[in-house]
C-alpha cells in the first residue's frame, strides 16, 4: 500500500504541476492520503519523497532546458556555491507542500473514517 502511494502520489503531482500552481500538490496528497493511508509515517514519508522527487526532476528538466542559464543566475543571487542547492531547496519546499497535507488528509481519516480508535469501557 505504500509503494501504491507513492507511485500514485508521483503520477499525480507529475500531471497535475505541468498545468496547475505550485500549491496543487496539496489537491493531490489530501485526498489520496485520506483514501489510502494506514500509517501516519508511512503516509507523511510517501508524500514527502513523491513530491520532492517529482520536484526535483521536473527541475533538472527545465534546466537542461534553458541550458542551465537560469539557475546559474538565481544561484549568483543567492550566493549558492552551485546550482545543485536550487534544486534541494525545491525538492525541501515540496516535500514540506506534499508532507503537510499528507499529513492533514490522513488526519481526516482519522477524524472521519473508520480507523478511529476503539473506546475501551461501554456505558
Amino acid at each position: 500500500m505504500i509503494l501504491l502511494l507513492f507511485i500514485l502520489l508521483a503520477i499525480c503531482t507529475f500531471i497535475w504541476q505541468l498545468f496547475l500552481p505550485w500549491w496543487s500538490i496539496c489537491l493531490v496528497t489530501i485526498p489520496l492520503a485520506f483514501i489510502f493511508g494506514r500509517n501516519f509515517r508511512h503516509v507523511v514519508l510517501s508524500a514527502i519523497f513523491s513530491c520532492g522527487i517529482v520536484w526535483f526532476i521536473l527541475a533538472l528538466c527545465l534546466n537542461e532546458v534553458n541550458g542551465s542559464l537560469m539557475t546559474s543566475r538565481i544561484a549568483v543571487l543567492f550566493s549558492a556555491p552551485s546550482n545543485l542547492w536550487l534544486f534541494i531547496g525545491c525538492f525541501v519546499i515540496a516535500g514540506l507542500t506534499g508532507g503537510i497535507s499528507a499529513a492533514a488528509g490522513f488526519s481526516l481519516r482519522r477524524l472521519y473514517g473508520s480507523n478511529k480508535p476503539k473506546v475501551a469501557f461501554k456505558n
